[in-house]
Order: structure tokens, then C-alpha cells, then sequence
């Protein structure tokens, strides 16, 4: 017996001896006129659809968090920044502070691969202040703060 151009094979499945699974397969094979491997295979394939479908909706779940983890921390680091631009007199950090924090952020966006040009624009970007606190962001100005501020 052929099913969908594929051979059948011989199965075998132990089922325990107090379970009623033999009855209610008779019973259904009955009832759709189809035979065993065929109601295991429409089984199999449901449940495959099924599992699909909830990886999807975890890939989806995972997404949304994502994107709503990503906006706190953009809301965070927006709160962070408009302290870091009040002057010491007026509760803002040191200079000393501000530099440390500054450096070690540096520091880790370039140990994940990030070069320089591309730190600045996300610094513009984010409105963090230079140690002026005015101006732009340029790669040079990076490089020259770890370099005077750090190890390079």
C-alpha cells in the first residue's frame, strides 16, 4: 500500500495497557474511512502546523518585546543624557563623571565591533553631549577622546 507516492512502513507502537488509544483509533477509522497511517499522518501533519504556528507567534512575542525594550531603554538614555547636560552646580555630573561614564561606554560600543564613525553618529544622533558640551560628534573626536582619555 502506497500513501502519496511514498511506500508504507511498517510501525510499531507501544502503547500502554490501560490506554483506550486502540478503541478511539477503530473508532475514528470508522467514522472517516481512513486507515490508521492515514489518521497518523493527518495527525502528525496538524501537529506540525500547529508547532509552526506557535513559533511563529513566539518569533512575533519576542519582536514586540523587543521593540518595547528597545523604546524604555531609548526613553531611559534620553532621561540619562538631559541629566548629563545640566551643569554640576545644578545636579549634572562632574566633568571627572562624565568622562568615565563616556569612556566605558565607548569602550564597550567598540568591543562589539562598532567603528567610529558609526559610534558618532549614534552619539549626534542620541544628543549626547560633547565634553564641552558643545558641538558635534566626529570620528576623529572619538578616537582623540579614547586616545587622551583611554587606552586606544
Amino acid at each position: 500500500m502506497a500513501l502519496r507516492g511514498r511506500k508504507a512502513r511498517k510501525i510499531n507502537i507501544d502503547v500502554p495497557v490501560d490506554s483506550d488509544l486502540p478503541i478511539r483509533l477503530k473508532s475514528v477509522s470508522e467514522q472517516t474511512k481512513l486507515s490508521y497511517c492515514e489518521l497518523l499522518e493527518k495527525w502528525l501533519f496538524t501537529e506540525e502546523r500547529e508547532n509552526q504556528a506557535n513559533e511563529k507567534h513566539r518569533e512575533e512575542e519576542f519582536l514586540k518585546w523587543t521593540q518595547q525594550f528597545e523604546a524604555r531603554l531609548a526613553d531611559i538614555q534620553s532621561q540619562l543624557f538631559a541629566l548629563w547636560k545640566k551643569p554640576e552646580e545644578e545636579g549634572g555630573p562632574s566633568e571627572q563623571d562624565y568622562r568615565r561614564v563616556l569612556l566605558q561606554r565607548i569602550r564597550n560600543l567598540r568591543n562589539e565591533g562598532m567603528s567610529f564613525v558609526k559610534i558618532s553618529e549614534m552619539f549626534n544622533k542620541e544628543g549626547v553631549p560633547t565634553v564641552s558640551g558643545t558641538g558635534k560628534w566626529y570620528p576623529s573626536s572619538i578616537s582623540q577622546f579614547l586616545t587622551t582619555n583611554g587606552t586606544f
